[in-house]
């Protein structure tokens, strides 16, 4: 309510007084409102102070007080008399005014109007209107989440920078801010620590995939634990707190994935620090088969194997667009596949091309003694093929039979062909894209 003057003249000291003839009416001849601070936007829950200034031109008669008046239009239906006081003021602050809540459609702003009346309170004269005053009502909102370098909304990568940006009011604080990736009850993945409204200086650090050994699983990965959490504070010291979940009409999870070809932690792989790929896809099982394998750093390789054990080497889930099936009865090549899920494939070609190695010598055995040649394949094997139907004979005293340039010299070629052959005369072991969480650009998922 607007505050009375200290003291009033009333009608007996004018008379006393002597010096003013009679007491005055006020005639408003114009009013004007304003808002604290002359603000355009504010926050949504806040109070707002409104004050009417009038013009006024004083008649005789009365003595009459001036009526203010103000009217709000929030974010539904038309304007409402908030509030109204009598004063002989020609300035009146009105009660404090909460702001409504945006509502909750999907909308993070609408149009607060506001405007002021006044006229004398004898009502001799016309009431006057002021000017509308219009303020942006703001909630809390995330206009950007993404990954910084490609610019893919709500998904980011370990160790790579994700570019942000809050939605509030400009009397919000620049440095007010705070940023997580929680949901209400948990935090699995823990960012860097930003305290602004916008920028790319956030990211998940690789310690979140382990020091030592992992500590996540391939399950962690994805939305299942993206929820994006922020708050900030407005001049008033308000607290306001969003979870990204709660973008009602426009609800967001970030989808986290890893860097394929470095290691858990941010570096590049070695064989007792495996690639990421291995470690998750292995987890995960998102090529059937993966579970058998070991790993070894060795630039080149897509697997070794012996008569006990089977890695995977670097290349096994690499396509540099050298990796081609022999065909070897027309001697023509064929590429892996299809362009989506090529990684996975390029995997499952590799356990398909290592099983066979590791039956083979498992079954037969790693001696080359009595055979005529050094392929590790027996000499009957190699005449009457039993191990493939689709198997063409080889010679039992030459270890090239079909003159493979890439492992001439290796004295194992016809084993090697044998192993080619099986990777496109098998059944590929299942792959399971759903479950990839690699951020490579064959990746759909990414």
């Amino acid at each position: 309510m607007c505050s009375p003057r200290p003291f009033k003249i009333t009608g007996l000291c004018l008379l006393s007084v002597g010096l003013l003839s009679a007491a005055q009416n006020p005639e408003v001849i114009g009013v004007a409102l304003k808002v604290e601070n002359d603000l355009t936007d504010c926050m949504e829950k806040r109070q707002l102070t409104f004050t009417a200034s009038a013009s006024v031109t004083w008649h005789d008669g009365g003595p009459y007080r001036i009526h203010y008046k103000l009217n709000v239009k929030g974010p539904t239906g038309g304007y409402n008399q908030f509030d109204e006081d009598w004063t002989m003021e020609q300035q009146c602050a009105f009660d404090p005014y909460l702001v409504p809540l945006v509502p909750r459609t999907g909308a993070k702003d609408y149009a607060l109007q506001a405007y002021a009346t006044a006229v004398d309170e004898g009502g001799y004269y016309t009431e006057m209107t002021s000017n509308t005053l219009s303020i942006d009502a703001r909630r809390l909102w995330i206009e950007e989440f993404k990954d910084a370098g490609t610019g893919k909304d709500w998904k980011v990568c370990v160790g790579r920078p994700i570019t942000y940006k809050g939605y509030a009011s400009t009397d919000v604080g620049a440095h007010s801010w705070y940023w997580a990736m929680k949901d209400h009850d948990s935090e699995v993945w823990e960012v860097t620590t930003v305290n602004t409204k916008l920028g790319s200086d956030m990211s998940i650090p690789y310690w979140n995939l382990g020091a030592v050994s992992p500590t996540k699983h391939n399950s962690d990965f994805g939305d299942v634990h993206g929820t994006v959490y922020t708050q900030c504070e407005d001049s008033e010291e308000n607290t306001y707190k969003l979870y990204s979940t709660e973008m009602e009409g426009n609800p967001q999870k970030a989808k986290v994935y890893f860097d394929a070809y470095l290691n858990i932690n941010g570096e590049e792989p070695t064989t007792s620090r495996p690639p990421c790929w291995y470690v998750f896809w292995k987890d995960g099982a998102v090529v059937d088969g993966m579970d058998s394998y070991g790993y070894v750093q060795h630039e080149g390789w897509f697997g070794v194997s012996t008569a006990t054990s089977k890695k995977f080497g670097p290349q096994a889930s690499k396509d540099s667009g050298d990796q081609m099936i022999l065909h070897l009865l027309n001697g023509t090549t064929k590429p892996v596949g299809a362009s989506h899920y090529l990684y996975l494939r390029c995997v499952a070609i590799t356990i398909l091309h290592e099983n066979y190695h590791n039956y083979l010598l498992s079954h037969y055995g790693e001696s080359t003694d009595g055979q005529g040649d050094s392929d590790q394949i027996p000499d009957a094997e190699e005449a009457n093929p039993t191990d493939r139907p689709y198997f063409p004979p080889s010679l039992p005293n030459n270890a090239n039979t079909f003159g493979i340039p890439t492992y001439s010299g290796g004295g194992y070629e016809d084993q090697e062909a044998r192993a080619r052959q099986v990777e496109t005369g098998d059944t590929l072991p299942g792959i399971h894209p759903e479950r990839d969480w690699a951020a490579y650009v064959l990746n759909p998922q990414w």
